[in-house]
């Protein structure tokens, strides 16, 4: 199934996708969330080229496992989360503690910010397949405001993490003593029912 996905990917035969196909499956098991990750991942590495001279793909699996690619996933998507924008990071770091699917009510409140500028932080991240809408109300976020008040629409608006490993990935990037500080925050926020906050400093 790997063989096939990479063939249909990248338009050519399986047989010549074989050794890639037994490497990534190697890497991934053959989930296709973390199949499409190490292939971008390739592409971005400079390991995996289209070449238009020949007119397709190119990639040289000796070169792949010279540079290597990590066996542990969560550390391939930290690193994509760390080439992310710091304001975005930081907002993900925030959702990750709240959970796997979030709104943008909760994520503003603890972001300290209003939904208009939590909605461009969290962009970058959604633009990259890491965090998915849910539903289309997230539509009306991007023409808020940026004093808008969160009203209704904050927690219709909601957001999940494309996968459970991209929450862990981000998960880890915290720091210990910032993770019980966000969650007594984020604690804090669900007892109130999405009331307002104290400041509480997390960097």
């Amino acid at each position: 199934h790997t063989a096939e996905l990479l063939a249909d990917t990248l338009h050519q035969p399986r047989e010549l996708v074989g050794p890639l196909a037994e490497l990534v499956q190697s890497k991934t098991r053959g989930n296709p969330f973390f199949v499409g990750e190490v292939l971008k991942s390739l592409y971005l590495g400079g390991l995996l080229a289209y070449e238009r001279a020949a007119g397709g793909w190119r990639w040289d699996v000796d070169r792949i496992q010279e540079r290597g690619i990590t066996d542990n996933v969560v550390e391939l998507l930290a690193r994509k989360v760390q080439t992310l924008p710091e304001a975005a990071q930081h907002v993900l770091r925030l959702a990750s503690c709240i959970g796997g699917e979030f709104d943008l009510a909760t994520l503003a409140v603890v972001s300290e910010q209003p939904p208009a500028a939590a909605v461009a932080d969290l962009w970058p991240a959604i633009a990259e397949g890491l965090v998915l809408p849910r539903g289309d109300a997230y539509k009306l976020a991007g023409s808020l405001p940026e004093d808008a008040q969160l009203g209704a629409i904050g927690a219709r608006v909601r957001y999940r993490f494309a996968h459970d490993r991209v929450q862990q990935a981000v998960y880890s990037l915290i720091a210990e003593a910032d993770r019980q500080a966000i969650h007594w925050r984020v604690g804090r926020l669900r007892l109130r029912g999405a009331g307002p906050l104290q400041a509480v400093g997390i960097s």
